[in-house]
């Protein structure tokens, strides 16, 4: 009987709380600046930066893993356009406020792309870039950011009033950009899990 009453009491009063939660406008923005800002930053943890072999699919890495970083920012970037028009966080700010930011964050990729200088393996003690996370690290990181991006799409999934905001085929967009960010973030996960120096060309201390 006291079990019933408690399971009652969770579902008419708490999970409601947590679901308003959950769907709050307030919680969804900051979910979706923790997805941008750490995605930004495990582009800029990728070793492949730091090599110009051509063993990634037989292409120079260091253009690869940019060509690959930036359809990964785009697509976080494509959810800021959708977030903006279905959960706004102000009503007085101006149409399209969202250029400028886009501009930014593709102008900080250009910049740790450029700032990542080629390193190879010469026989010597060539120690990583010290601002360089260990595989461990890099991968937890990865993990984390893949929960992430489960949430924002499942708060976008939820929420109802979204179509009426726009003038697509919400769900049919949502689908395509679901199926296309998680495939992008398993590929992504499964390279940092896989990643080995010396398959690219990389100093041996770099296996960390």
């Amino acid at each position: 009987m006291k079990s019933s009453i408690l399971i009652n009491y969770l579902i008419n009063n708490i999970l409601p709380y947590l679901y308003d939660f959950f769907m709050s406008v307030g919680f969804r923005w900051v979910i979706y600046i923790l997805l941008l800002i750490l995605n930004i930053y495990v582009y800029s943890q990728n070793p492949k930066l730091y090599t110009n072999a051509k063993k990634c699919y037989k292409l120079n890495c260091k253009i690869f893993t940019f060509i690959s970083g930036m359809i990964t920012i785009s697509l976080i970037l494509f959810g800021l356009i959708i977030l903006s028009y279905v959960a706004p966080f102000s009503n007085y700010i101006p149409d399209y406020w969202y250029i400028p930011i886009i501009v930014l964050v593709y102008a900080i990729m250009i910049q740790i792309t450029l700032t990542a200088k080629i390193e190879l393996e010469d026989g010597t003690f060539n120690p990583p870039p010290e601002n360089l996370l260990s595989k461990h690290y890099r991968i937890i990181i990865n993990v984390f950011l893949f929960i992430l991006l489960l949430i924002f799409l499942t708060q976008l999934y939820l929420d109802n009033d979204a179509e009426s905001k726009l003038n697509i085929n919400y769900n049919l967009v949502l689908q395509i950009f679901a199926i296309i960010t998680i495939l992008n973030n398993i590929f992504e996960l499964k390279d940092v899990i896989g990643f080995y120096a010396c398959d690219y060309s990389l100093p041996l201390s770099w296996d960390f």
